[in-house]
């Protein structure tokens, strides 16, 4: 027996393409606030007293390897933990969402969850294809769920 019928077989309802738009653009929102937030704590004097120029060039602070690591890693240490303890991130929660390992439907793993979180790179790269196919696949998989192993069913 496959392992990926343990989910296929029941009655299991994959989460489609619009709910994760969503939920993704409710996530993107409290994100930007609290990533900002932190963000302007750290650079905002830098920020009001540098050229835009100089911020874009990356001959500011802001432009800097730190900013890039607070801006680039302040996400991973948000959202991973939310996918581990949660099953889903608020967005997905609020929406009735949950994160599933995709051959058994148990909970992900860290693992799982760093490949999946930097999965989202080669997923966005051309196009947005890999977040696309979600609205293609038969469970509803996009190419970071794919490669992480991982689907995003609806709660009941």
């Amino acid at each position: 027996m496959n392992n990926d019928s343990l989910l296929d077989n029941s009655n299991t309802e994959y989460a489609g393409f619009w709910i994760r738009v969503g939920a993704s653009l409710i996530d993107t929102v409290w994100q930007v606030v609290i990533i900002g937030a932190v963000i302007w704590k750290l650079f905002g004097d830098t920020l009001l007293n540098t050229p835009l120029e100089a911020i874009l060039s990356g001959d500011a602070l802001v432009g800097s390897v730190s900013f890039s690591l607070y801006s680039n890693l302040l996400p991973a240490l948000i959202i991973i933990p939310f996918w581990l303890f949660f099953g889903a991130t608020p967005g997905k929660m609020l929406l009735g969402l949950k994160i599933v390992r995709a051959a058994d439907g148990g909970p992900i793993k860290i693992g799982q969850s760093i490949v999946r979180f930097i999965a989202y790179i080669p997923a966005a790269l051309i196009l947005f294809i890999g977040f696309i196919m979600v609205a293609f696949d038969k469970r509803n998989q996009g190419l970071h769920d794919k490669l992480a192993g991982t689907v995003v069913i609806r709660t009941r």
